[in-house]
């Protein structure tokens, strides 16, 4: 689904999840709803957090309130806003936020053995005919990096079911940053506005510097 907006930004914030997420008035109702239906404890909170990201990088990028803001959600249950581009990602304990002024995707993995081993299983249901050839001896790191980079291509698309193998993790308008070598960040994005992350809490936000990640030289340029 086009989305391309008037305010040139390309912004993510990453925000580890608290482990207590007191529940505050969410807009829209819908949104609200949504979160209120999730039977998981762990995910709802994730879905509280990722919603409060949001709402704070609006504030603080866009000088909005989403609450003056029309969202509504696709049939493929992505949430989407008439004033800007926007993703949504978590894991375990890690969410994300991004808005652009173009079609745009996020998606993070927080690094653990668990994830690699789970990655390593599945990658024959991930990787296309090209990159089994390209990534037949990479790493579980690598494998995982693969995953983001299809995950924030699919979100950057925007419609139809996702099919992993049907999707390139070379992408060019994809990238893959490592952050506090804790979680791995992929921003598929259509925007010419550079680049900006940030690590937020409720004490305020913090730049981070991007370091495409070593681990994962085949997708670098």
């Amino acid at each position: 689904m086009p989305c391309e907006k008037t305010v040139p930004c390309l912004e993510v914030w990453l925000s580890r999840l608290p482990e207590t997420v007191q529940a505050q008035p969410v807009y829209p109702p819908e949104r609200a709803m949504e979160t209120e239906r999730v039977q998981n404890d762990a995910l709802r909170r994730r879905k509280i957090w990722d919603w409060r990201v949001l709402d704070q990088l609006v504030r603080a990028r866009l000088g909005r309130r989403m609450e003056d803001m029309r969202f509504t959600k696709s049939a493929e249950g992505k949430w989407l806003c008439d004033d800007l581009c926007l993703s949504l990602s978590h894991s375990d304990n890690w969410v994300a936020a991004a808005i652009s002024d173009k079609a745009v995707g996020a998606d993070i993995e927080e690094v653990s053995a668990a994830q690699k081993r789970r990655f390593e299983r599945i990658a024959h249901r991930i990787l296309n005919d090209e990159e089994k050839l390209l990534f037949a001896q990479a790493d579980a790191l690598t494998l995982l990096g693969v995953w983001t980079r299809k995950e924030s291509l699919y979100k950057m698309n925007g419609s139809g079911a996702f099919a992993p193998q049907s999707l390139s993790s070379l992408d060019e308008h994809t990238k893959t940053y490592l952050i506090l070598g804790e979680v791995l960040l992929s921003v598929s994005a259509l925007s010419n506005a550079p680049l900006r992350v940030c690590l937020w809490d409720e004490d305020g936000i913090k730049p981070t510097s991007l370091r495409e990640a070593d681990v994962l030289p085949k997708f670098k340029e």
